[in-house]
């Protein structure tokens, strides 16, 4: 097996809680309606949150630009204003990981995690760095030792995932393995460490110890079991082993999951990933899938799962097809440009958000904040 295996997109594949990618117009009033309360409760957390929501809505846009500019005017509100206690030392950091977050969208896995890389080092040593074009005073930024600390433990479990992320985004199996090493991040459950592993290993032809992963994970949660018996039919498939036996007991697996909302997009990607562990697109099973999936999607009005759905180009009656595709147009997914009336609607809730930061913050005026326009 090489990187190029299409199974091998959907992981790491980890029951981590993502919110349905809902209607552009609610998406945008749930972020005008977050402003107006921090600004009510001079919140800053929550005004943080908005300027992240708000960078990340442009980025699913697909109006990259203005969500790394966003991600400048909120880093730089925080920076100004060092030395900052923990909290806010990390939500000064959030943004900056959010521009390598970004970088991995854009297929730019490998820049992405040197970007990570220089802001991990530059906060295990204390010293100041810049990141994308923006100089980040590492040196100044919390106040006190204890505080240093809990900011490179969080930063610590941010390079590990993320960094992982930007590796395998790019087929980089085996060097975000080593990564992971480094990190001491492959354990005994099936989450992204494990998961890398399997994978590595199976790419290298090391069947022996590929088994012996699959074989030793801890597996009590059930949507970690479901993971371990996709990349079993994947290790069959490739070493010649009968499938249809393990294809059935997973796919009966997967459909006991009962994902709550926020796991639509974990359960859509496990449910293509199983399709395409066992390369069973054109069977009855891969229909059963798919067309779950589908109802699975338009009852949650789900953008990111109709987006995976559709990409994956699986058999669907036409019905469900389109819609998939109006689910998809109105979440604005891909679109490349934002309404504008619904853009002044993003500035006037960055700028009611900027508001509360400069307020509590009161930092010196930024020569990097620019109009969003």
């Amino acid at each position: 097996m090489d990187a190029t295996e299409p199974a091998l997109r959907w992981f790491p594949l980890v029951a981590r809680a993502r919110p349905a990618c809902a209607p552009l117009d609610v998406r945008m009033a749930a972020l005008c309606a977050l402003a107006e309360s921090a600004a009510q409760a001079e919140d800053q957390a929550a005004a943080s949150t908005v300027h992240n929501q708000a960078a990340l809505l442009t980025s699913d846009v697909g109006t990259s630009a203005l969500a790394r500019e966003l991600c400048h005017r909120h880093a730089t509100l925080y920076l100004r204003a060092c030395p900052l206690d923990a909290k806010a030392a990390r939500r000064a950091l959030e943004p900056l990981v959010n521009l390598a977050r970004l970088r991995i969208r854009e297929g730019n896995g490998a820049s992405a995690f040197d970007l990570l890389a220089a802001l991990h080092q530059a906060v295990e040593r204390r010293t100041d760095v810049v990141i994308d074009e923006l100089s980040v005073p590492v040196s100044t930024l919390v106040k006190s030792q204890d505080e240093h600390q809990e900011l490179r433990r969080w930063l610590w479990s941010v390079h590990l995932a993320d960094g992982t992320r930007a590796l395998t985004s790019t087929g980089n199996w085996q060097q975000a393995l080593a990564h992971l090493r480094r990190h001491k991040g492959v354990g005994q459950r099936m989450l992204d460490g494990r998961q890398v592993a399997v994978i590595a290993h199976l790419i290298a032809g090391a069947n022996q110890e590929t088994l012996r992963l699959l074989a030793e994970t801890d597996a009590d949660d059930p949507y970690e079991e479901a993971v371990t018996g996709c990349l079993a039919i994947l290790y069959r498939r490739h070493a010649g082993q009968p499938l249809a036996a393990s294809t059935a007991d997973s796919v009966r697996r997967w459909q006991r999951l009962h994902p709550t909302p926020n796991l639509g997009v974990f359960h859509t990607r496990l449910g293509l990933a199983l399709i395409d562990a066992a390369d069973c697109r054109e069977t009855s099973t891969a229909r059963s899938i798919t067309v779950a999936l589908a109802e699975q999607a338009v009852a949650a009005k789900d953008g990111f799962a109709a987006r995976d759905i559709l990409r994956h180009g699986c058999h669907l009656p036409t019905r469900q097809q389109l819609q998939l595709r109006e689910i998809l147009e109105a979440s604005g997914l891909g679109q490349g440009s934002i309404p504008p009336d619904l853009q002044a609607r993003l500035r006037a809730a960055v700028a009611t958000a900027e508001s509360v930061l400069v307020q509590n913050r009161r930092p010196a005026p930024s020569p990097r904040t620019l109009p969003m326009s």
